[in-house]
């Protein structure tokens, strides 16, 4: 949900979900309590369900798929601080501005 200027907006949902399916790599392990703990790093990913451009048409993706594709029609909410309407218990409840990645 968008509240830009007081109004709310609520931006149809197309009925698909992108993602982001990722390889990864061990680059470290780190001692935690003594526990080795185990540090990977995203490789190669690939994209699901995020359709091709089309005119005068945008995407609200999740954050992690609209900075790997660094599309210009694929944005995500902005939650940065400021920028959130959160409810009590400080779960988002509307943003008002969308974060473009190109």
């Amino acid at each position: 949900m968008l509240k830009v200027n007081g109004r709310l907006i609520d931006v149809p949902y197309s009925g698909l979900t992108a993602r982001v399916n990722f390889g990864q790599d061990i680059v470290d392990t780190i001692r935690v309590n003594q526990l080795d703990v185990p540090v990977y790093i995203n490789t190669s990913g690939i994209v699901k369900g995020l359709p091709d451009p089309q005119d005068d048409t945008i995407y609200i993706a999740s954050r992690l798929v609209a900075e790997y594709v660094r599309r210009p029609d694929v944005l995500c909410p902005n939650k940065a601080p400021g920028h959130v309407d959160r409810d009590s218990y400080g779960r988002p409840r509307s943003v008002d501005s969308l974060l473009a990645y190109e």
